[in-house]
C-alpha cells in the first residue's frame, strides 16, 4: 500500500457515508415499490378474476346466439354504427415510472330501431363489449407491472450491489488505512522515544 495521511481517511470516510446514504435511499426505494407492486398485483388478480368469469358469461351468450340465428345469421346482423368506444387513461408517477389506469367507455350516439336486433345477438353484443372495456383496464394495468417489476428490479441490482460489493470493500479499505496509519504512528514514536534517549546527558 502506498503512503496515505489523515486526510486520506478523512475522504474515505466521506466516501463510505455517502455509500451508507445512498444504500438507504435505495432501500426505501426498494420497499415502496415492493409495495406498489403487491398492490398493483392483488388488484390485477381481482380484475382478472372478474374478466374470466364474464368470458364464461360471454362464450355463454355467444353460444345462445349461435343457436338461435345460426353463423349466417349473426354474420349478417345490423352493425350498430351509432356506438363509439373512448378510452381514458391516467397517469401518475412512482420515481419516474409510468403507472396508468385506463377506462374504456361506449359512447351510444343513436339507438337503432330495436326491432333490427335478435335479443341474443344483442346481448351478445354487449357481454363482449364488457369484455373489451376489461381488457383496455387489464392492460393499462399489465403494462404498469412490467415497468414497475422492471424499476424494482434495477433498484435491487443496484442495492445489493452496494450492500454487498461496494459498502464492505469501503471497509476494508478504511481499515487497512487506519491500520497504516496507526502502524506509522507507532514507528515514529518509536524513533522519537530513541532520539531522546540517545540526546539525553549520560
Amino acid at each position: 500500500m502506498t503512503a496515505v495521511t489523515r486526510s486520506t481517511l478523512l475522504e474515505r470516510r466521506t466516501e463510505r457515508t455517502a455509500m451508507a446514504e445512498g444504500f438507504q435511499l435505495l432501500d426505501d426505494k426498494r420497499l415502496l415499490l415492493a409495495g406498489e407492486l403487491l398492490r398493483e398485483i392483488a388488484r390485477y388478480t381481482q380484475l382478472w378474476r372478474a374478466f374470466a368469469i364474464d368470458c364464461v358469461r360471454a362464450g355463454a351468450a355467444l353460444r345462445e346466439a349461435l343457436e338461435r340465428a345460426g353463423l349466417q345469421g349473426l354474420q349478417c346482423h345490423p352493425v350498430d354504427r351509432g356506438v363509439a368506444a373512448r378510452l381514458a387513461l391516467r397517469e401518475r408517477r412512482l420515481f419516474g415510472v409510468r403507472v396508468q389506469e385506463a377506462e374504456l367507455h361506449w359512447r351510444y350516439d343513436a339507438a337503432p330501431a330495436a326491432e333490427q336486433f335478435l335479443p341474443e345477438a344483442e346481448r351478445c353484443r354487449e357481454e363482449l363489449r364488457a369484455l373489451v372495456a376489461q381488457a383496455a383496464v387489464l392492460a393499462a394495468l399489465a403494462g404498469s407491472l412490467r415497468r414497475l417489476g422492471a424499476e424494482y428490479r434495477r433498484t435491487e441490482r443496484r442495492a445489493r450491489a452496494l450492500e454487498d460489493v461496494l459498502i464492505p470493500e469501503a471497509d476494508a479499505s478504511l481499515r487497512a488505512i487506519e491500520e497504516w496509519l496507526d502502524e506509522g504512528e507507532r514507528e515514529e514514536g518509536s524513533c522519537t522515544h530513541l532520539a531522546s534517549r540517545r540526546a539525553a546527558p549520560a
